[in-house]
């Protein structure tokens, strides 16, 4: 995946001819991500590539009130 998302080229399986794609890549994890790379459970190079445009949502357990808050409106 790594290499696909870096040099933007496939190679199907038994293929003979390399495919350009152009990709994004949505994740989502309830892990802390940063603390996973320096215990080395996830690769840091990978992390450099899909953390281009970083959402931090706090867990609705801490924002109960808030979300609780939002619904009433809807």
């Amino acid at each position: 995946m790594l290499r696909v998302l870096q040099e933007k080229i496939i190679e199907r399986v038994g293929g003979s001819k390399p495919i350009p794609v152009d990709i994004r890549i949505i994740a989502a994890t309830h892990r802390n991500i940063d603390d996973m790379v320096r215990s080395g459970r996830f690769r840091g190079d990978l992390l450099f590539r899909i953390n281009v445009f970083p959402i931090r949502i706090p867990r609705c357990a801490k924002e109960k009130r808030t979300y609780r808050r939002w619904f009433s409106i809807l």
